[in-house]
């Protein structure tokens, strides 16, 4: 639902309104004759509209269900897009993104509940975005964007309203006080995260808390640190053990220690925590694993939740390898159902046992990109080249990567490459790793265009 330049009505931004919708009044609109209570969402980003009306700032309402945001300016000058949330207290903590269970992990940066309005302003330049920040109070908002569309530069909106960079600025700032040996990483919008790489660990700091990992897994957190650089430095170059991270200030997760002996043996501790803890979604199928925790060859595998079923991987992290057992709790106790039918505890077991056996790959500690990495190596080697590929980590997720100069490729498929330069980035589908590897050769050692690539008659698909 679109609508026109907005005029002001009872202190609520209304507009031309499309056919049969009438006035907006009071946090009420009438459609088809019926009045209908417009969400918080609509009725923030109507409100900041009419403020910016009232300062001389046009302003386009824009959205539909719970989706809306303000347009300010044309799209080739200066401009932004400031897009309107509502949080309610009775949702606050609600578990968003992936299951930190399957991930091992308890620990975190606590948020405290919070009810009202949220605005993220994006501000462009020929439809480039060159700012972002959020606030939680229109007067910021509306006196940014009054100043930004009569052409205040990025250094005096960043003084008049710092709440626009402030948590890019605030990273860039912590990364300064970091040992220039580590590669570094500031994200962007909501968290703004600062992630810092070693070899095969990293660190996350998130304003003032750090989260320290083992490849993908998370084994301790700090809500603060009183000697960050310090700290870091110990973690990612000198590489002191987990048991040392108590003394500098920080928290271990449970059981943490061992992922440096016996990963398998982490995960069947947090596995046996998971299945004691109320509600938990794998609670059901408490008996089957504690029958599996005592397998000598389901012991040596991973396992995750999807929804209320049980999966089982060869790997310890998403991406997961290989096709393995799914198990479905049942309303027949005792009895759990796989895609082979239905079997008692026992049967299960030995159902689960015999197509872990089967598996051809060995289970190990990382993701699909470690068997990935040594497949694409030898397609680079087959074909003559001297570029070779690199295991790269990116926050908390890891790439296979090959870079020259500027530009790189990912290979995140057996049969795809996805060729960067610089801010611009497209994906190309092969009939095979040996044309995706020849099409990142074309674009990294003889300089192909994307567009080039594109045309390639060895792309399939591109996006």
């Amino acid at each position: 639902m679109r609508f026109g330049p907005a005029t002001t009505v009872a202190g609520w931004s209304s507009s031309r309104d499309p056919p049969g919708v009438g006035s907006v009044l009071d946090g009420w609109c009438r459609i088809s004759g019926v009045a209908v209570a417009m969400r918080p969402e609509e009725q923030t980003a109507r409100d900041l509209a009419a403020r910016l009306e009232q300062v001389g700032v046009g302003a386009e309402v824009v959205g539909a269900g719970v989706n809306w945001h303000v347009e300010v300016g044309a799209a080739n000058a200066r401009a932004a897009r400031i897009d309107c949330f509502w949080y309610e207290r009775v949702v606050h903590g609600l578990m968003l993104g992936m299951n930190p269970s399957n991930g091992r992990s308890a620990l975190g940066p606590r948020t405290p509940p919070y009810e009202g309005p949220e605005y993220l302003v994006r501000v462009s330049v020929g439809g480039e975005r060159v700012e972002d920040g959020r606030s939680r109070s229109v007067e910021p908002v509306v006196a940014a964007l009054a100043s930004w569309t009569g052409g205040a530069s990025l250094e005096e909106l960043a003084l008049a309203s710092p709440f626009l960079g402030f948590g890019r600025r605030a990273m860039v700032a912590v990364a300064g006080q970091l040992d220039p040996r580590l590669r570094m990483e500031v994200c962007g919008d909501p968290t703004y995260d600062l992630w810092v790489y070693g070899a095969g660990r990293s660190l996350r700091i998130r304003r003032l808390s750090c989260a320290f990992f083992v490849g993908q897994a998370q084994v301790a957190f700090a809500d603060a640190l009183d000697d960050l650089p310090g700290t870091a430095a110990a973690w990612l170059i000198e590489r002191c053990r987990i048991d040392d991270l108590p003394a500098r200030g920080v928290s271990l997760e449970r059981h943490a220690a061992v992922i440096e002996v016996d990963p398998a043996r982490w995960h069947w501790l947090h596995v046996l925590d998971r299945v004691d803890t109320q509600g938990d979604v794998l609670s059901p199928l408490a008996p089957l694993l504690r029958r599996l925790a005592q397998s000598p060859i389901a012991r040596r595998y991973y396992t995750f939740s999807s929804l209320n079923r049980l999966c089982f991987s060869a790997s310890s992290h998403y991406p997961w390898v290989g096709d393995l057992p799914l198990v479905v709790p049942t309303k027949e106790d005792g009895f759990y159902a796989l895609e082979a039918g239905r079997f008692d505890l026992e049967g299960t077991v030995g159902q689960i046992e015999m197509a872990l056996a089967a598996c051809p790959v060995e289970p190990f500690f990382g993701t699909a990109c470690d068997l990935r990495l040594p497949l694409v190596s030898a397609a680079f080697e087959r074909q003559g080249s001297a570029l070779r590929p690199a295991l790269v980590q990116h926050e908390g997720f890891f790439r296979v990567e090959v870079a020259s100069g500027t530009r790189c490729c990912r290979f995140t498929e057996e049969s795809g490459v996805t060729c960067v330069d610089m801010s611009a980035k497209r994906y190309f589908a092969t009939r095979g790793l040996d044309e995706a590897v020849a099409l990142a050769r074309d674009f990294l050692e003889q300089g192909a265009s994307l567009d080039a690539i594109a045309a390639d008659p060895r792309v399939v698909r591109a996006r």
